[in-house]
């Protein structure tokens, strides 16, 4: 299964070393790599649909120190969609507000209503990127009825909502941000692992480091 790390801080800090630990686990995930950082007041993306260690572009940028307050990254092992860069995380979104969405996900949902309405709006083929569509829908629908721009507390409430009617039986972990806050979702036990101090916090599928987890 695909794996995810994030990262949320108060200050800048440096994420290689986690992020090298991190990429090196391309063997059991060979299908694509993604980034994204937030580098100002945006998040710049960056993927290929190829295993991480035969890519020049992750290579060079992890020559580099990588510093940032807020980042994803993820490492796909394909279950649904073809290897390709539509079908790589991270998925980016703009809402009717003008709010950018960027979502990495893992685990497979297999059979779900509510996303099969987007496969004839999404550009790729995973159900992750379904999942996003659903999202920004349910964000569009409730700034049409607010007439609006969403609170933080309200675009909260309708993520929990929704993704907890999407996943019910299946084993799902996601990892989202809307620029200002990183929202991190699982539904089983030990899907993902969270790691705090420093006026920072770091949330993996799989412990970095061997740091207390």
């Amino acid at each position: 299964m695909c794996e995810l790390f994030g990262a949320s801080s108060i200050e800048k800090a440096e994420y290689t070393g986690l992020l090298r630990e991190f990429y090196s686990h391309d063997a059991a995930n060979p299908h694509g790599w993604g980034i994204a950082v937030r580098n100002g007041d945006q998040l710049q993306v960056k993927k290929e649909p190829v295993r991480a260690s035969d890519s020049g572009v992750l290579a060079g940028l992890l020559e580099d120190s990588v510093k940032t307050d807020l980042l994803l990254a993820h490492v796909r092992l394909a279950t649904k969609g073809s290897i390709e860069y539509e079908n790589t995380h991270p998925f980016v979104q703009r809402d009717l507000g003008g709010v950018t969405w960027t979502m990495i996900h893992n685990g497979t949902i297999f059979e779900s209503s509510i996303l099969d309405q987007y496969v004839n709006r999404q550009v790729g083929s995973t159900d992750s990127e379904r999942i996003l569509c659903h999202i920004i829908a349910a964000m569009n629908r409730a700034m049409r009825e607010r007439k609006g721009p969403l609170p933080p507390e309200q675009r909260f409430g309708i993520l929990q909502d929704l993704i907890v009617k999407i996943v019910p039986e299946n084993k799902v972990n996601i990892l989202l941000t809307d620029g200002a806050v990183l929202y991190a979702h699982s539904n089983y036990n030990g899907g993902l692992h969270i790691r705090r101090g420093s006026g920072r916090v770091a949330i993996a599928t799989k412990p970095l480091d061997g740091g207390h987890w």
